[in-house]
């Protein structure tokens, strides 16, 4: 059983929004998943081969055992503290946005846009906003004027944004920021991949390379990974006409459409928009079949 493949049957299909919420979980050494900091330290590893700025934040990523409150130069050691944030607000000359997951370290702001259906991929204006939101923020001393900024656009791994037209829109960052391309499913142009990221964690787990992870966790990332392939997809839906989904949205679900359209479906399922407050902006002619 595939509880995502279950939620994304559902009307609305599977929300942007809540595979956010999964990635920052992951992405978090302080959450209930187990993994620590392993899942964080391999993601920024792949941005690393691209990035190769983030090899000292790398290396701060790990866990210890005992340590004291300071090393033998002085400096503070441990764990690398990171705030992780969802729907991070942020606003500037270019306009507002909502920025879906954030994580702060002493030197360094991680900030991902999440786009999982291909035709949602291409709005680059929206990176400007938020990068210019985090540089904003920067300025006002919301956040701390030196750390570094990479903004990372996750993507479902079919299309290569860089080749769109719309990517001459893409943000002009300052010296020492980057903007990073990252992809869900696997892609041939060399960018990191959460499938990759995940299928590696469980190899090595399997082969005694990393510390075991725990059971539920485990099947819940075995159970993402095939969710990844199946393009966030739910149930097969049969339909002898052309589909007509776009954007990952459940055929079940399609759109609004009138009675004769309806009539003429295959399969399906039939509702009222906005729910029962729909049936006010019905006559009783218009309900009668």
């Amino acid at each position: 059983m595939n509880i995502f493949k279950v939620f994304a049957s559902s009307k609305k299909s599977f929300p942007e929004e809540c595979m956010s919420a999964l990635i920052l979980w992951l992405l978090n050494p302080q959450m209930e998943h187990g993994l620590g900091y392993e899942f964080l330290q391999r993601f920024i590893q792949k941005l690393e081969e691209k990035d190769p700025k983030l090899t000292s934040l790398e290396r701060r990523l790990v866990s210890q055992l005992r340590k004291s409150s300071q090393d033998e130069e002085g400096d503070q050691c441990g764990c690398e503290d990171v705030l992780c944030d969802l729907e991070t607000h942020v606003t500037s000359d270019t306009g507002e946005a909502f920025i879906d997951a954030v994580l702060e370290f002493s030197d360094t702001i991680l900030a991902i846009e999440n786009k999982i259906y291909t035709n949602s991929a291409s709005d680059f204006t929206q990176l400007c906003r938020e990068y210019d939101g985090l540089r904003n923020a920067a300025t006002r001393g919301k956040i701390k004027i030196k750390r570094r900024i990479v903004l990372i656009f996750l993507v479902p791994g079919d299309v290569d944004v860089t080749s769109m037209d719309e990517w001459r829109h893409k943000p002009d960052v300052q010296d020492g920021d980057s903007i990073q391309i990252g992809t869900w499913k696997e892609n041939d142009q060399g960018y990191p991949s959460v499938y990759t990221l995940i299928s590696e964690l469980l190899r090595d787990e399997a082969g005694g390379r990393t510390e075991p992870i725990p059971e539920y966790t485990r099947h819940t990332l075995k159970a993402l990974n095939a969710f990844i392939c199946n393009d966030f997809q739910g149930y097969y839906y049969k339909n002898h006409k052309k589909p007509t989904s776009i954007g990952g949205l459940n055929p079940l679900a399609e759109g609004t459409e009138n009675i004769q359209l309806l009539l003429g479906k295959t399969e399906g399922y039939v509702g009222v928009r906005f729910g029962i407050n729909g049936f006010i902006f019905w006559s009783m002619a218009e309900m009668s079949f």
